[in-house]
Order: C-alpha cells, then structure tokens, then sequence
C-alpha cells in the first residue's frame, strides 16, 4: 500500500524527500493501529523569511522574473500559497483523502509580508511588489473578519503607495522614454500586471459580486494619467526657446507643436512597443494632444487676435499641423492611422480666413496709397529723378507698389493655395483703383508744374514707370480677367500724356525740318513696296493691300499736316500707286501709270517694274506694254524735290 504513495515525496505544504522527520516512502510506518496524522511526523515549516529568500533567488537566478509572475509560486482556488510542483486536492476517499485531511491541519506557509513590499518599492522594484503584493491580498481569503478588515487596511496603503509611485512614473513617460526606460517598463509591467488581476477577477466573479478593491481599473486611471501629463507638457513653456518678434499666441502655438511632434516621435518610436495592442497607445496619446491642441486654437480662433496671430492661426491650420507633423517617417505612419482631422471647424476656420483676407486687402491698399502719396511728395521736390540703367524712373513706386501686391499674394498662398488665389484676385481688382489714382494725380502735375526745374525729366520717369506695371500685368493676370484690360488702358493714358507734352516741344523745335521728315516717311514706305517681296496672284488680294497703303497715306499726310509740314505734293505717291494695285483694266492702269510719272518725273522704269512685281496676275506682255508709257530719257518736267531717283532698286 506504500507503494501506492510516491506524491508524498512532494507534498504541498513544503514536504521534501530527505526531509529530517518527515515520511519516507520507504520506510513502513511504525505504529498501524494510530491514526494517519500521529503517524506523519510534522515537517519543519519554512519562514517566511525563508520563503522569500527562497523566492528572490529564483527570481534572481531568471531575470526575467522581474517583469513576468513569478512561475516559482502560484495561488491554488483555496487561496493557499504553494510550490509550483504541488499537487492539487483531489478527493477524500481511502488512505489519500486520510492523508490531505491530516495534511490540512500543518500550517501554512506565511506569504510575504507588507514590509518586504515596501521594501520593494523603495528599491525600485515595482515587478516583484506587485506579483507579491498580489499574492498578500488573496491570501486573505483565509483569515477571519477582523483580520481581513486590518490587513486589507494594511494592503490599501501598500497599493496606494505602489499607486503612486507606478503613475508618478507613467505621467513621466515621454521623459523616462530617454533618460531611464528600465524603470518606465517596470511601471508598464506593474499597470499590465494589474490590469491582467482585474481581468482574472472579473471573469471569475459576477459584476454584482465585486468586491470593494477590485477591479481596481488602473487602466482608467493610466488613461486620466496620461491625459494629465499631456496637458502639463503642453501647458509648460519654459522649455520651448523663447523666439524673437513673436507674440504670446504665436509663441504659444509654437511650442505646443513643437512639444507634439517631439512627444509623439518618442512614444511612437520608444513608448508605444511597452503596451499591450489593446492598449491604443500610440493612439490615444496622438487624441489627447490634438484634442488640447484643438482647444487652445479653438479658444484663439474665438477671442480678439492680432492681424499677425490670424496669420499663424491660420498658417498651423493649414500648413504646419497637417505637414511639419509628418516630416518623421515612423511619425507620419502613426498619424496616417489615427485621422486627427483640422485643428479647427470648418466654420471657424472659414471665418478666420474672411477676417485675414479682409484684413490683408486693407493693408495692401493702404499700402499703395501710401506709396502715391510719397512718390506726389518726390515730384514736389527740386530734385531730378532718379535714374535706374541710365533712364529716368521712379524706383519707389513700380517696384514698392508691385512688390506690396505680391507680398500679399505670396503671404497667403502660404497659409494655402486656396487662400491665396482669393487675395490675388481681390489684390488685382485694386490695382486698376490704384492706377486711376496715379494717372489723377499725373495730370494734375502735367498741368500745374510745366515750371518745375525737372519738369521734363519727371514725366519721363513716370512714363518709364508704366513700362513696370505693364509687364506685371501681362504676366500675373489672365487675358479673360476684365480688370486687365482697365489696368492697361489707364496705363495708356498715362504714356499718352506725358508723349503730348513732350512731343509737342520737340515738334516746336522740329518745325524747320518736318517736310524732309515728311518726304523721308513717304520714301520709306515707297522703299518697302519695291523690295519685290509681296505678289499677289487675285484681283481680291490687290484690292486688300491697295485700301490698307490708301488707309496708311491717309494717317501718314494728317500727322505730317498737324505738324506744320507744307510738302503736299508728296500727298498724292501712295495713292498713284494704290489705285495702280486696285485697278485690273490694262488700260485704266496706262492711264494710271501715265497720271504718276507726271506727278513724280524722276520715276523710271526699274521702279514701275519692281512695283508691278506685286501684280502677279499680269502677263509678260502686259507687263511690256505698260512699262512703255515711260520714257527712260529725261524728263518733260523736273520735279519739285527728288522722290523716286532717291531710290535704288536692285
């Protein structure tokens, strides 16, 4: 029947084979008749302190132990503290149920004491506090009443020690992350040993029967933790370098995204490997930093803010939040996952930008006004213009008044493309005010200075400025934009103006020779017909060309007219000739020819020949016959001034 007894070689209150004292599976027992428990010599009972020299050596012996359970012991469903080799109880028939009844009356082994905890936690051992911990709480299913009322007393302030020295830690994440992460992950393993408690606990007890300490939802309170950390690390500025010219918002805002993106780099790359998936880690830290983010800009976006604070509002809405954020690969990965959305509502947001707008487009137009003003203040000074590559220009207002629109423009195209399509067009619907004002202002000058020292060299500068806001124009604006065509025409005006005035002292000084300016005109063009480059085949394309030479006499006579020329008898060349070109009956065109070189007697036949090169629908012979109404001898009449002779022709 001894036989049938090998467990006993292990029994599970601390029995051990070559124990002095205790049963040997090969010895008989001495006395049959006595009861089992008289026969079963009591064995030496371990110490706690034993058991906990016990304990730290294998924990020791295996490192790992320090963030994993214990596998050196275990609570058995009765609460009892065993070895991990014990066998559990499994019935009470025969000579075993004898034997774990007499069992039952040794005492049992000490679990370890509240002061070897506190022990623990003050050597910064959060691990090995927390398994034993654990393990001195359910051995109070054993005790009586009284007892358990004062040893959980006991127990709650150890937790409550544990408590604090565990989220003290945890509210230190993203620091410890980088100067201590052994002792960050022990107070990981610490919340993720309590959280499994709680978890066993709950599956094992109905919610309506747990008890007063547990579950003890220390994963609500790392959430509120964590929750309180982001907020004091956003809150706190004294390590955010203080930079230049910015105000308190833009300061504010700056180091609140800076502290963001820095904080999340780390728990995405150091922090969020510590936990558990069902954590979330990374994602609820990314929430709780943009939620307070959010806030602050909401509680900004919705008080009295500067022109410059609606600017930066605006530009971390839109550009830095979204983009500066995702810089980091690893971070951006992170964010792609979570969909934080804008730092603002749409509404506020679209608020926000009608106040910036508004704001800018009063600004530039301030601007440029201010610039008129004080370039009207330059033309009153006796001083001459400047001159830039050798021509009179005013610097200050093409430049200033162009780089003042486009600085708006670039300004808000900043904060996003959207933004800055709106200013632009806003911006160049007040050019063309600006411009009126300008070409306003011009004239009244033009009209009240014509004594001023520098008068000529003033409108000339300002007609050199229009050359700069002309090629703006045709740069930046689109051909369809109706304020294009206002803006050129005004500069139109302005160039016109200051010609007249300055024409009309040089055609005063250019009276004398206007008729040899008049009789060069008229030889060029001449010139031009002769160069045998045109031939038109059509009776419609000769009539074509033949209105637009009469159109050009036409303009060409009046200008030279107005201008004191007396040369009439140049007046009637470019009409000969046209109706030459329109005219298809040979005989008409004889009488043409003939009517010409009465007018003009120097003309020959090489001229006529390289004239009539144009009309190519005539034959050769009608070519001959036309070419001999002139004579190549000399003329019956000399002309009043050369015309023709003047002309070589190849």
């Amino acid at each position: 029947m001894l036989k049938m007894l090998p467990f006993l070689q292990s029994g599970p209150f601390g029995i051990r084979s070559g124990s002095e004292g205790c049963i040997d599976a090969k010895r008989p027992f001495e006395n049959t008749s006595a009861s089992v428990a008289e026969q079963v010599p009591a064995c030496p009972e371990p110490s706690a302190d034993e058991i906990w020299s016990r304990d730290q050596e294998k924990m020791n012996e295996r490192p790992e132990a320090a963030c994993r359970a214990s596998r050196a012991s275990s609570i058995t469903s009765n609460e009892s503290f065993i070895s991990a080799g014990d066998v559990p109880e499994k019935g009470n028939k025969g000579i075993k149920g004898m034997l774990k009844s007499a069992f039952k009356k040794v005492k049992k082994t000490k679990p370890p004491s509240v002061k070897q905890v506190m022990d623990l936690l003050g050597e910064q051992k959060l691990c090995d506090a927390i398994q034993h911990l654990i393990v001195l709480e359910k051995s109070l299913s054993s005790k009586s009443e009284e007892d358990l009322n004062t040893s959980q007393k006991d127990i709650e302030s150890v937790y409550e020690v544990l408590k604090h020295k565990v989220f003290s830690i945890l509210k230190d994440s993203v620091l410890l992350a980088r100067t201590n992460p052994d002792l960050l992950q022990q107070a990981v393993e610490a919340l993720k040993e309590q959280e499994k408690e709680d978890q066993n606990y709950m599956s094992e007890n109905p919610p309506d029967q747990n008890m007063q300490f547990r579950p003890r939802k220390w994963k609500e309170l790392w959430m509120a933790a964590v929750k309180e950390s982001v907020e004091a690390r956003m809150k706190d500025t004294s390590h955010t370098l203080r930079t230049e010219n910015l105000s308190a918002v833009g300061q504010n805002l700056l180091h609140m995204g800076k502290t963001m993106k820095e904080d999340l780099t780390v728990v995405a790359k150091s922090i969020k490997q510590l936990y558990p998936p069902e954590f979330n880690v990374f994602s609820i830290y990314a929430e709780l930093y943009h939620n307070y983010f959010a806030s602050q800009a909401k509680k900004n976006a919705e008080s009295h803010l500067e022109d410059k604070d609606i600017y930066l509002l605006l530009s971390w809405v839109h550009n830095f939040y979204p983009k500066e954020m995702r810089k980091d690969h690893a971070l951006a990965m992170e964010l792609d996952k979570v969909k934080l959305g804008s730092l603002l509502p749409s509404s506020l947001s679209k608020e926000l930008e009608k106040k910036y707008l508004d704001s800018e487009e009063v600004t530039v137009k301030t601007s440029l006004s201010r610039c008129l003003d004080k370039e009207i203040q330059r033309w009153k000074e006796d001083k001459e213009p400047e001159k830039l590559n050798g021509h009179f220009q005013s610097e200050l207002l093409g430049i200033l008044v162009i780089q003042s629109i486009y600085s708006g423009q670039k300004r808000a195209e900043d904060i996003s493309k959207a933004m800055g399509e709106e200013l632009s067009r806003r911006l160049l619907k007040e050019l063309p005010a600006f411009l009126r004002s300008y070409r306003d202002a011009f004239e009244d000058f033009k009209e009240k200075s014509k004594k001023h020292t520098y008068y000529k060299p003033i409108l000339i500068a300002n007609i050199n400025n229009c050359w700069n806001f002309r090629e703006y124009t045709e740069k930046y604006m689109a051909e369809k934009d109706d304020s294009k065509a206002d803006i050129l025409s005004t500069l139109t005006d302005i160039e016109n103006s200051g010609f007249d005035v300055l024409l009309q002292q040089l055609f005063a000084q250019l009276k004398a020779i206007v008729e040899k300016i008049h009789a060069r005109l008229v030889k060029e063009y001449i010139v031009r017909l002769l160069k045998r480059k045109v031939s038109l085949k059509t009776p419609a394309q000769q009539q074509t060309l033949a209105q637009h030479i009469s159109k050009n006499a036409a303009d060409l006579e009046a200008f030279c007219t107005s201008n004191g020329s007396q040369a009439t008898w140049l007046n009637s060349a470019l009409p000969k000739l046209a109706e030459i070109i329109r005219l298809q009956d040979l005989g008409a065109i004889k009488i043409e020819v003939a009517t010409l070189a009465t007018s003009y007697p120097d003309i020959r036949k090489r001229h006529l020949e390289a004239f009539l090169h144009i009309k190519a629908n005539l034959s050769r012979s009608e070519l001959k016959s036309i070419l001999g109404y002139l004579a190549d001898s000399t003329a019956s009449t000399q002309p009043r001034a050369p015309l023709f002779s003047n002309i070589n022709v190849s």
